[in-house]
C-alpha cells in the first residue's frame, strides 16, 4: 500500500513538472520549429505552441488571444517532423510518417489546410522549410515540386 501511494505521488509530481516546463522562445522571428515549446513573436502577437500529446505531435497557433488553428493530424513525435511559419503566416508542416501540408491564412484569421500537392496555385514552398526535410523525404518531394522561393 505504501509503495502504491509513493508511486502515485511520484506520478503526480512528474505530471505537474511537465505542465509547467514548456520551453519558451520569446524572441521568435518565425521560421523553422523542430522542438517542443512555445514560440512567441511579440511584434505580431503570435504564439505557436508545439507539444507532445501521448506520442502525437500537437500544435496550436494563437494570434492576440484567439486560437486561429489547431493541429488535426496524428503525426508521431517519434518520426522526423518540423514546422515553418512563413512571412505571410502560412504554417507549413512536414512529418515523415504522414506527409507534408500547409495551413494557408485566409482573411479574418481563418486557416485552410492543404496537402502540399494541392496547395493553392502560386503558393511557393519556402526553401528553408525544404532544407529541414530528411534527405530521403526531400528527394521524393522535390521530384514532385519545382516551385521554391527564398
Amino acid at each position: 500500500m505504501r509503495n502504491a501511494l509513493l508511486f502515485l505521488l511520484m506520478m503526480v509530481m512528474l505530471s505537474c513538472n511537465r505542465i509547467g516546463s514548456e520551453k519558451v522562445y520569446e524572441h521568435w522571428n518565425k521560421g523553422n520549429v523542430d522542438s517542443f515549446g512555445a514560440y512567441i513573436n511579440n511584434k505580431e502577437q503570435l504564439r505557436l505552441s508545439v507539444y507532445n500529446d501521448n506520442g502525437l505531435l500537437r500544435y496550436m497557433l494563437i494570434q492576440h488571444t484567439d486560437t486561429v488553428l489547431r493541429s488535426a493530424e496524428n503525426a508521431s513525435i517519434y518520426q522526423k517532423w518540423h514546422l515553418y511559419l512563413d512571412d505571410d503566416n502560412n504554417l507549413w508542416v512536414d512529418s515523415s510518417d504522414i506527409g507534408t501540408w500547409v495551413w494557408t491564412k485566409e482573411d479574418s484569421n481563418r486557416y485552410q489546410k492543404f496537402m502540399i500537392e494541392q496547395r493553392p496555385k502560386g503558393l511557393k514552398i519556402p526553401t528553408l522549410f525544404i532544407d529541414k526535410m530528411p534527405d530521403s523525404h526531400k528527394t521524393s518531394f522535390l521530384n514532385h515540386s519545382k516551385q521554391i522561393y527564398h
